[in-house]
């Protein structure tokens, strides 16, 4: 009678151990799903943390498939150093796809990381070889550097009466003057109404 309630007992443990896996699985598979259709959308901010949870949850597949998606939703987003640290991770495994090493050199790209990105657009070269822009991409870093590196012979002033507090922007030459968009009040005339980022 005692070993029926043992093996009983070691069941139901069983069935337990099981019903929470399960439980857990389908949490982490919720929390992908639900990320996957922000990043279909382009809503990579609202993906972000359920990536964030799906890179740590759920079998392997489903974790390298986050933190990739993850990676990008930064670099999408303008967080290049979050996006160097997850394309760093994703790159060291060797059978990671090749446009992991050319988002990893955009991101360093995007942090003005130029050295770097172009020894990684190199590693995305070798693995790559295909890609005909592969020597524009590094050959971009270069004179980005370079660029960087001269001297700047020009003196940058405020001119009070021309800026605002509001958004001023594509300001060209035009009939001895300069015009520009704005959404600063008393414009000449209001075609459309913006407000935001």
């Amino acid at each position: 009678m005692f070993v029926i309630k043992n093996n009983v007992l070691i069941r139901i443990k069983l069935v337990l151990l099981l019903t929470v896996f399960s439980a857990g699985m389908a949490f982490s598979q919720k929390n992908l799903s639900k990320a996957n259709r922000y990043y279909d959308l382009n809503m990579f901010n609202d993906a972000v943390p359920l990536y964030l949870l799906a890179s740590k949850e759920g079998n392997k597949e489903s974790k390298e498939l986050a933190l990739v998606r993850l990676a990008n939703c930064y670099r999408i987003t303008g967080e290049f150093e979050l996006a160097e640290k997850t394309y760093k991770t994703i790159v060291k495994n060797k059978k990671t796809a090749p446009v992991n090493f050319l988002n990893y050199a955009l991101a360093l790209k995007g942090s003005s990381k130029y050295e770097e990105a172009a020894e990684i657009f190199k590693k995305y070269k070798q693995v790559n070889p295909s890609d005909k822009m592969c020597d524009v991409y590094i050959k971009s870093c270069q004179m980005a550097q370079q660029w960087l590196d001269e001297p700047v012979n020009m003196d940058v002033k405020n001119i009070q009466n021309a800026n605002s507090l509001v958004p001023d922007f594509s300001a060209v030459y035009f009939d001895q003057g300069i015009l520009f968009s704005s959404s600063r009040e008393g414009s000449k005339k209001k075609i459309i109404s913006f407000k935001g980022g």
